[in-house]
């Protein structure tokens, strides 16, 4: 028996795509220029600095500066693990390859003397969009019979979730010792919901057409602070710390028409609770610093480093099974000419999480990155970014759930992840 599964892992129209940067939770793709560099905590020209070093936006020149940008994801995941008693074995194989076409970014700043306004919207958190037209495995475990053998008849259960993270600021700026600290505070809202449905396409008869409808959201509000110092004409340092988001998730819609058989204490516990249940899941805090270096005034260079600290966050004591998440990344830029800058970097990322706890068809895995990118300014107003970055995580392996729970050895899954992010933008200089 074999069954065709699709997992659509859709997203709200200004939804992020799976990770790229950041951790288990927290997403750090915010802009263009960090597509095209993979480094920007001690940004002081570009707009995407109102998120990624706010002090630095408090020593803008004077006067509106705002960015806008989108990214185009293209993913190529998979997994694969031998399966079934001697008499079959053999290797079961599951590939994802499809594209997020809408990520896109807002930023925008207003100086007036030493006083100034920053506002921006971002996706702090989220997943993406992935499609397994062969089947994937963890549905397999919610429906019985659901497993891949020689012969039989074609079954399609069709599986789609949906998860968002939007999250707006506002806040404000103020220079001092003559333009060269920059002191910022941002108020940040953020909101996100989950949904999960099943259907019954072409499977077997004694499901009902709709097997899962289930729907969660959460608000939730935080701060934002940063500070920025010039130390001369060619070093910079900059601190931000993102507070941690509390974010108490309502259920607010659970149709299950599974077999009772498959709706087991666990799987209502984990994933599929009951309508009304609440918990606990925040968006975690975030240290952000960032050291800037300009050994000449056509080149600068960019130290990053991202601490996410997901140890400390409440996740209804998930938190204990997880370590906080690191990043690493090395940015350049370089004038060619007054109208062209180029952009590189480097990123190295590791996520926190346990493999024996990894989601099986988006697993939170380490992995690094390298970016190209550019911006071609058609005049001192306006600029157009364009970007490129590649992410791969780094093979990793994990004991299959089922002959986990079994007991089983030896039965081992293999992944591999890696994604190509697109972006575009245009920044705004008045």
């Amino acid at each position: 028996m074999k069954y065709s599964t699709i997992l659509s892992i859709a997203f709200f129209t200004v939804l992020p795509s799976a990770a790229i940067a950041g951790a288990i939770v927290n997403r750090s793709n915010w802009s263009v220029e960090y597509v095209g560099s993979l480094s920007r905590n001690a940004e002081m020209k570009n707009p995407d600095a109102v998120a990624y070093n706010p002090g630095g936006a408090a020593l803008f020149e004077q006067g509106i500066h705002a960015g806008i940008s989108n990214q185009i994801v293209v993913k190529d995941y998979g997994y694969e693990f031998p399966w079934g008693p001697p008499s079959y074995a053999n290797t079961l194989k599951y590939s994802s390859e499809n594209t997020d076409l809408f990520l896109p970014g807002f930023f925008a700043a207003y100086r007036r003397d030493n006083w100034g306004i920053i506002a921006d919207l971002v996706v702090p958190g989220g997943g993406g969009s992935l499609e397994y037209p062969d089947g994937i495995h963890t549905l397999q475990t919610w429906v019985s019979g659901v497993r891949t053998k020689p012969g039989g008849a074609n079954y399609k259960i069709e599986s789609s979730l949906m998860s968002a993270y939007i999250s707006p600021s506002l806040g404000a700026t103020w220079s001092a010792l003559d333009n060269r600290l920059g002191l910022a505070v941002s108020g940040r809202w953020l909101t996100a919901w989950n949904e999960i449905s099943v259907k019954n396409i072409s499977g077997p008869p004694e499901f009902p057409e709709k097997l899962v409808d289930f729907r969660e959201t959460a608000q939730g509000f935080g701060a934002i602070l940063g500070v920025s110092y010039k130390v001369n004409s060619q070093w910079v340092l900059a601190l931000r710390y993102d507070s941690n988001v509390p974010l108490e998730w309502e259920v607010e819609k659970s149709d299950i028409n599974m077999p009772p058989s498959q709706l087991t204490a666990a799987l209502r516990a984990d994933k599929l609770k009951p309508k009304g249940t609440k918990y606990g899941h925040d968006l975690p805090a975030l240290g952000a610093l960032g050291v800037g270096y300009n050994p000449m005034e056509q080149l600068r260079l960019q130290a990053s480093l991202n601490i996410y600290f997901q140890s400390l966050a409440n996740w209804t004591g998930d938190e204990d099974k997880v370590d906080d998440g690191y990043e690493f990344g090395l940015g350049a830029e370089y004038d060619v000419m007054e109208e062209l800058t180029l952009r590189a970097g480097y990123l190295h990322s590791l996520q926190g999480a346990d493999k024996d706890d990894y989601f099986v068809e988006n697993p939170a895995m380490d992995t690094w990155s390298v970016a190209l990118g550019g911006e071609y300014r058609l005049m001192k107003m306006l600029g157009i970014n364009l970007g490129v970055l590649r992410s791969q995580a780094f093979e990793d392996k994990m004991q299959e759930p089922v002959s986990k729970l079994f007991g089983i050895p030896g039965k081992e899954i293999t992944f591999h992840k890696i994604s190509w992010v697109f972006a575009a933008g245009l920044n705004f200089h008045m």
